[in-house]
């Protein structure tokens, strides 16, 4: 933000990128208007992680680089598979997503970033039992049929932050800006327009 001269944002995050903002709420409140969290990981994302394909890196994450190579060496099939279990409507996976993320996770350095965000994820321990103190207007979307943190995770969240709402998006998953964007987009903007910076 100090970087391109951004003083304060309202800050909108996804899965990682919504655990971000809501650190970024708690090291540096004085930063943030308000928060829109998006199926956002909660401080125990290790244990809260539900999805089929995640839960197996949790069993042998601390098995030395097993986890790395399963970063590097996933195939077209397991990508499908984890990006099935990121929606609601499968009908979205189609070949040519999937070849475009395949693409995307072979670009250089990609399967470290994976793989040292995984190890650090612990980390996040750090925040647990320290949401209660954020005070901005906080907005939290959750899909209804996320397999990788399931809406009662945003219920835990919603209970932990004083005044935020808890919205749930029908026929969603894991990543409802992306599957059911106009309900997202309708919802943030409500939100936006209603709670005061």
């Amino acid at each position: 933000m100090d970087g391109v001269g951004i003083d304060k944002a309202t800050l909108i995050g996804n899965s990682m990128g919504g655990g971000i903002a809501w650190a970024v709420a708690i090291l540096f409140p004085e930063r943030v208007n308000r928060l829109v969290l998006i199926d956002c990981v909660p401080p125990d994302v290790l244990g809260q992680v539900k999805n089929e394909s995640f839960r197996m890196l949790v069993a042998i994450k601390d098995i030395p680089f097993l986890p790395y190579l399963i970063f590097t060496g996933g195939s077209k099939s397991s990508l499908r598979r984890i990006l099935r279990e990121c929606v609601s409507n499968i009908d979205l996976i189609t070949p040519e997503l999937v070849n475009r993320q395949y693409q995307l996770s072979r670009t250089q350095g990609s399967s470290w970033v994976l793989y040292s965000t995984f190890r650090n994820a612990e980390r996040a321990l750090e925040f647990r039992g320290r949401l209660s103190p954020i005070r901005h207007p906080t907005l939290l979307l959750w899909g209804e049929e996320d397999q990788v943190f399931p809406p009662s995770v945003g219920k835990s969240l919603h209970q932990e932050i004083e005044g935020s709402i808890f919205h749930v998006i029908v026929k969603s998953g894991h990543i409802p800006m992306w599957e059911t964007p106009d309900e997202v987009n309708q919802a943030i903007l409500s939100f936006l327009k209603n709670s005061s910076e």
